[in-house]
């Protein structure tokens, strides 16, 4: 069955994100088989598209753009759920179905109308899974680690993302995968002066990076980088609400994205990959967790605070400031020996 949605579910995304616009795409077409036009009129929603439900109060909630969400709390377009690491979050649109995100997982949904009348889930997926359940007259446009999926509608399917890449498992319905524009040839590599291996010490925070050349050595700026570590044991990759195991930015000027690494709390060895998002592009580091020294233990932090301490006494009492008096401290001559 040939589809062409990867250039159009890429760009749904980016409306989903930065502001809905107008746009055609292609759907199945459950009767032929053959692609059927959809005629989106993506405009922005003044109101709610859904709702969190069975959501807690709370700690353990789920989250909404960074911020503790309230019960049963309507969500609008673009919005940013977070799942706790505890619980699975189930979010119901209005129109288009359920969406579960699965235990820690972030998405992005928004609702868009065909010209039939008939409603389009759109979704993004920045970490963890999500679980749809389409209603018999919507289906969906799925975004994650780079892949793009186009659901029939009335399908049960899961998105999920592993180790940086996207899996898909499909319940029931038509759920196919789009393909990939032609791929333009990156070269990644650490910056200059930076090495392969990165040697950190348990609980540190520093930042790593990878630069990106095309086939001519030239920088390539604005490009997505997917950093994603291979165990969980290593740490944790970028700040705020989308800090986990994986993590996206874009190159600057020179090329360069830089991410940062906040080392976990032991002894750990594993890789570090940075993806050009979207390609099976990419550079591995080999990355080391060291314990830190364990010399300033609380024993020796005591007998270092005691010499410390003896020292500050021994020149109190050679100043005078022990010998009771205000007169100053008079030289003593050395002894005389007589033959």
């Amino acid at each position: 069955m040939k589809t062409t949605l990867s250039a159009t579910a890429r760009l749904l995304i980016v409306a989903l994100v930065l502001g809905l616009v107008p746009w055609q795409a292609d759907a199945l077409d459950n009767t032929t088989g053959e692609d059927k036009p959809v005629h989106l009129r993506v405009t922005a929603r003044f109101s709610p598209i859904g709702a969190i439900v069975g959501n807690i109060t709370g700690p353990g909630a789920a989250m909404i753009d960074g911020r503790v969400a309230s019960g049963q709390q309507s969500i609008w377009g673009g919005e940013l759920i977070q799942s706790p690491k505890e619980a699975t979050v189930r979010v119901s649109f209005d129109s288009t179905g359920d969406a579960a995100l699965a235990n820690g997982s972030l998405a992005r949904f928004a609702v868009v109308p065909e010209d039939d009348g008939k409603q389009v889930l759109v979704a993004s997926i920045l970490r963890g899974g999500v679980n749809f359940k389409l209603r018999p007259e919507a289906g969906a446009y799925v975004e994650a680690a780079g892949s793009a999926f186009a659901a029939s509608a009335g399908a049960r399917f899961i998105v999920s993302v592993v180790d940086g890449n996207a899996a898909l498992k499909i319940v029931s319905g038509a759920v196919e995968t789009q393909p990939q524009a032609a791929q333009q040839r990156y070269i990644l590599r650490p910056p200059a002066g930076q090495g392969g291996s990165i040697s950190v010490a348990a609980r540190s925070t520093r930042q790593v990076q990878i630069q990106v050349t095309d086939e001519n050595d030239r920088p390539v700026a604005d490009l997505p980088i997917l950093f994603s570590l291979a165990d969980p044991c290593l740490g944790t990759l970028g700040l705020g609400v989308a800090a986990g195991t994986t993590f996206t930015e874009k190159t600057d000027n020179r090329g360069i994205a830089t991410v940062p690494f906040i080392v976990g709390a032991a002894k750990c060895a594993g890789t570090l990959v940075a993806k050009v998002q979207g390609t099976d592009i990419s550079y591995t580091y080999r990355v080391q967790v060291n314990t830190p020294s364990t010399f300033w233990s609380p024993r020796n932090i005591s007998i270092m605070g005691a010499i410390a301490a003896g020292a500050t006494i021994g020149g109190l009492a050679a100043s005078g400031a022990f010998s009771g008096s205000n007169d100053p401290v008079q030289a003593v001559p050395p002894p005389r020996v007589n033959p």
